[in-house]
């Protein structure tokens, strides 16, 4: 036994040190799917919790594949057998995952795709070997801190990090009600000590808020000079970037100006006048600063710094970038010290996990999502009502869909337009079919689409905030 397991090991150290043996088995693998007329195998890597949204959503959308099937231009029509592959995100370490998903692959030459719901820090791991091994890759992990792919083959179904980070920094107005153009919001960040969070998340936050507070005082200055008639707000966002602003009278911030219409800035589209850009940044729009920032060690939790420094500062907001596992603890120990300021978090969660976890803590926190639970288009309540059944017949605790439960459920229905679109299997003709679509693909009222890097294109965020046993979405 002792042997065998030395054999596996050195066949992976070889395999993970020796380009040849890459090529050879992304060449072999296409070959295969290029002859192969039978199913498609497709693997799945799920979190070994009874809370996983992400194995129920891809049940769904298996289930409604394989009831039709794909029917590409030419040839039989085909289905998807799912390779499952559960791990223990407790205790798995990343080398330990990486071994795991190794052996998957090698072992599974006609695998075209491999579709993850996994943490972030499985997620660069998972894009390196799959693209070693010339597989087709839909990752939705729920915060990827990459703003560009690696892999050629990937597909992300989720936002990065910055896109999320601004939609919390454009909205800190909705976010912390009550507060006029001249007051000042106060936000307080609380990071993550591990190694591979820290830092990270913490200079993308920060990367938007100074942007967004330059931004907001732009827009402000831009405000009073339209209302005191100096700019005509009915002219576009390209007239007004032709038109010097010291000929309409303004002598002061003329950068500020610049960064808000400029090509530096937020990229709002060209022919939008500046009224409705001003309406967009909700403007006129109090200004915000950074707070503190508290970096906290879960393994060894030490509130009484936190409880400190938000005694000192008094934030009128707490962003938390820390992990998944983390963040219960923390804000039940924030709010048993009855600090009750609202706080924002990057979570995936069902209504019923979301409690479950948080318990009377989850009461004005505010979840950033790319699902609206009040979406009432005839595709998503379709979809929410099979999800639902889903996780009752298997007992699962989150029964609504997030984030990732509905992103599981999307990666089937792109397989499915990409074979029916090129007729092919081919892991780089699958990815570049999704990158490229023939015909777009429409789901919860919204179009998915990806930009060359593999990143979504458009993806509405919701702010939801957690009140009365379930998620309210704010009027973004």
């Amino acid at each position: 036994m002792r042997f065998l397991l030395f054999l596996l090991l050195l066949y992976v150290a070889w395999g993970l040190y020796d380009s040849n043996f890459y090529t050879s088995m992304a060449e072999r693998r296409a070959r295969l799917a290029l002859a192969s007329k039978e199913d498609m195998e497709i693997g799945v890597v799920t979190i070994d919790d009874p809370g996983d949204t992400y194995r129920t959503g891809v049940e769904v959308g298996i289930a409604e594949l394989n009831a039709g099937g794909i029917h590409p231009p030419t040839g039989p029509t085909r289905r998807i057998t799912l390779v499952y592959l559960d791990i223990g995100i407790q205790q798995l370490e990343v080398e330990d995952f990486g071994i795991k998903l190794t052996n998957l692959l090698a072992s599974h030459p006609r695998m075209v795709a491999l579709m993850a719901g996994v943490p972030t820090r499985f997620a660069e791991k998972t894009d390196v070997i799959c693209q070693s091994y010339g597989v087709g890759l839909l990752l939705s992990s729920p915060r990827n801190l990459r703003n560009s792919a690696a892999n050629d083959n990937t597909i992300f179904l989720l936002p990065s990090m910055n896109v999320l980070d601004n939609q919390v920094n454009l909205n800190l107005p909705l976010l912390v009600p009550g507060k006029a153009e001249t007051d000042l919001i106060r936000v307080g960040l609380l990071n993550d000590a591990e190694p591979f969070q820290a830092g990270l998340t913490s200079h993308t936050y920060l990367q938007s808020l100074a942007e967004m507070i330059q931004f907001g005082r732009a827009g402000n200055l831009l405000y009073k000079a339209m209302t005191q008639g100096e700019i005509n707000g009915k002219l576009t966002l390209n007239q007004l970037s032709a038109n010097p602003f010291l000929q309409a009278g303004i002598t002061t911030h003329v950068e500020d100006i610049g960064f808000l219409v400029g090509q530096d800035g937020l990229r709002l589209p060209s022919n939008l006048s500046l009224e409705e850009a001003l309406r967009l940044l909700k403007v006129p729009r109090p200004d915000g600063e950074l707070s503190f920032i508290h970096t906290f060690t879960p393994q060894e939790p030490e509130y009484a710094e936190l409880f400190a420094s938000v005694g000192e500062h008094k934030p009128d907001l707490l962003v938390n970038l820390g992990y998944l596992r983390h963040t219960p603890q923390m804000i039940r120990e924030l709010r048993r010290v009855r600090i009750n300021t609202p706080i924002v978090v990057f979570q995936t969660l069902s209504p019923e996990v979301f409690l479950d976890q948080f318990e009377q803590a989850a009461e004005n926190t505010i979840v950033v999502s790319t699902v609206n639970p009040n979406d009432q288009t005839a595709d998503f309540l379709d979809f929410q009502r099979r999800f639902t059944a889903r996780a009752e017949s298997q007992q699962r605790k989150g029964k609504a869909p997030d984030d990732v439960g509905q992103a599981g459920y999307e990666s089937i229905l792109l397989l499915k337009a990409a074979v029916e679109a090129t007729g092919s299997t081919v892991p780089t003709s699958i990815i570049h079919s999704i990158k490229f679509p023939v015909q777009e693909l429409r789901f919860g009222g919204q179009v998915l689409s990806f930009d060359q890097a593999g990143w979504p294109l458009q993806r509405k965020v919701h702010l939801l905030r957690y009140t009365g046993g379930g998620f309210q979405p704010l009027n973004l």
